[in-house]
């Protein structure tokens, strides 16, 4: 049941941009449940949420349906929950579970973020963008001089002026779990690839299991690490490791974001290519039907639970269902702001 007064979430106040504590008292209260939003037309206020994957029936204190991934973990029930673990974890979006601390973590993380990087900006435009130049470095790391005749104010590599005008026209899905320093420069980084920004987002937010963070691990064990779960392997290749990566700021983490997707530039038009330049390279460009495992083979087994239909092989389509489900997601939200 929910209880007036005791039920909320942080949200950004559009008009100062701080963030504040919302419940149903005000009216515009959604979520509850691990952060889920309620879909209230169908069981009723507060009786069900929406993961994602699955719809969650909290009367019954399960998910309506089986987890998609279920054959790819045998020893979970098809109707687990925050991988069978709810002291420790939270369930992050009805396929996976993930820890409820790390989890809190982030979402503090994201918020001093973005109290911090104003703060920066607002310092600059205060000093009149005369000889400033304050990067976005990580606590750690000594900002690199500043030379007399550099008069442009640079935060990373996008104006405060930027960053306002981008923050407040909210362009982005999911921009709430995210700062507006990371926001410009998501939108930055598309112009410079020719791809969509919300595709961007949407693959950062399945890869990161909704996190956003620069260093969160592969939930299977492999070792997939940050936005788009760079593999060791990967991270060779553009002249780093995967533990240098988990130690970057997001916005740090964002340079190599860019940098692997280079070799994909102008060959992504659509959420579905850029998804599989991430899953499986093979695929972009080709047809929603191409496929890109078979029974029978390792790379089936550890990517069963995508073949939608138990037709033994995973297609394109199958495999990007997920992305583009968060797409959609983001995009309606997104909507209900407008």
């Amino acid at each position: 049941m929910i209880q007036p007064g005791r039920n909320g979430s942080l949200v950004k106040n559009a008009t100062t941009g701080v963030m504040e504590w919302k419940t149903d008292d005000a009216g515009d209260y959604r979520y509850g449940f691990n952060g889920k939003e309620m879909d209230n037309e169908v069981s009723g206020d507060g009786n069900q949420y929406d993961y994602g994957f699955r719809i969650y029936n909290p009367r019954l204190g399960r998910f309506l349906s089986i987890d998609p991934l279920f054959k790819s973990y045998p020893w979970f029930t098809p109707y687990q929950f925050a991988a069978n673990d709810p002291i420790r974890n939270i369930d992050i979006d009805g396929l996976e579970g993930g820890s409820a601390i790390e989890h809190e973590l982030g979402v503090l993380k994201a918020i001093a973020d973005d109290a911090l990087y104003k703060v920066k900006s607002a310092f600059s435009i205060n000093l009149g963008n005369t000889n400033t130049n304050l990067p976005a470095t990580a606590p750690n790391k000594p900002a690199p001089p500043i030379k007399s005749n550099e008069a442009k104010p640079v935060l990373g590599k996008v104006t405060a002026k930027e960053v306002s005008s981008i923050a407040k026209g909210n362009a982005l899905i999911f921009s709430n779990k995210v700062s507006e320093e990371f926001q410009s420069k998501v939108i930055k980084i598309s112009d410079n690839l020719g791809i969509n920004p919300n595709h961007l987002m949407a693959c950062m937010a399945f890869e990161s299991a909704g996190t956003f963070s620069a260093s969160v691990k592969n939930q299977a064990g492999s070792s997939g690490t940050g936005l788009i779960q760079f593999m060791a392997s990967t991270a060779k290749s553009l002249g780093t490791t995967t533990k240098d990566l988990a130690q970057m700021s997001e916005v740090e983490q964002l340079d190599y974001v860019e940098k692997y997707f280079q070799d994909y530039k102008g060959k992504l038009k659509t959420v579905d290519d850029l998804y599989m330049s991430i899953l499986y390279p093979k695929a972009v460009g080709k047809e929603n039907d191409f496929v890109l495992f078979s029974t029978g083979t390792k790379a089936y087994e550890q990517n069963a639970g995508l073949d939608a239909d138990g037709s033994g092989d995973v297609t394109k389509q199958e495999a990007s269902a997920g992305v583009r489900s968060l797409l959609e997601k983001g995009q309606k939200q997104l909507d209900k702001k407008k």
